[in-house]
């Protein structure tokens, strides 16, 4: 997992149904096969754009479901060369999860990108939100503003498989 730290966040409109939302934050550890292109204290930028109008594809209540509801994902970490786009992905949310108790979820995604990773293309980039005090989300809308969370961590697909 890349495991990101000390976020600070914005959120701003970008049109009338867009959202962009942008956090800072280092990186604290990394794993799998590209793992060895992070070091602990990197710099790390993440900004999203969500279509606020996505319908929520998922009848579950607590658990939502926006398929394009992402509309890009950019993640900088500078000082590991990377620069990763996204385009259009998936928005999963789950509010008050059961099986993990009393954890909020928020799940960003796409498998259209742009960008390398120690020399090989990046085909996919995720970046999710949990939060084990179960007050990150009010509910399984999409999210809108930033969120506060106890854990955040950032995935990157090449060919080599997944680094998180």
């Amino acid at each position: 997992m890349i495991a990101i730290a000390a976020f600070a966040s914005s959120a701003m409109g970008v049109s009338a149904a867009e959202v962009q939302t942008a956090y800072k934050g280092i990186v604290m550890q990394a794993n799998g096969p590209q793992a060895s292109a992070f070091a602990a204290g990197q710099q790390i930028s993440i900004r999203y754009v969500v279509e606020t109008t996505t319908t929520d594809s998922n009848p579950n209540t607590s658990a939502g479901v926006f398929i394009n509801g992402l509309r890009e994902l950019r993640i900088a970490i500078p000082a590991a060369g990377v620069d990763v786009a996204t385009g259009p992905g998936l928005v999963q949310t789950f509010n008050n999860v059961t099986s993990i108790p009393n954890s909020d979820q928020a799940f960003f995604y796409s498998y259209s990108a742009t960008g390398q990773l120690a020399g090989l293309p990046v085909t996919g980039a995720e970046v999710d939100f949990v939060d084990y005090s179960s007050t990150m989300l009010a509910s399984d809308a999409m999210p809108t503003t930033h969120l506060l969370t106890t854990q955040n961590s950032i995935g990157f697909t090449t060919s080599a498989g997944t680094t998180w």
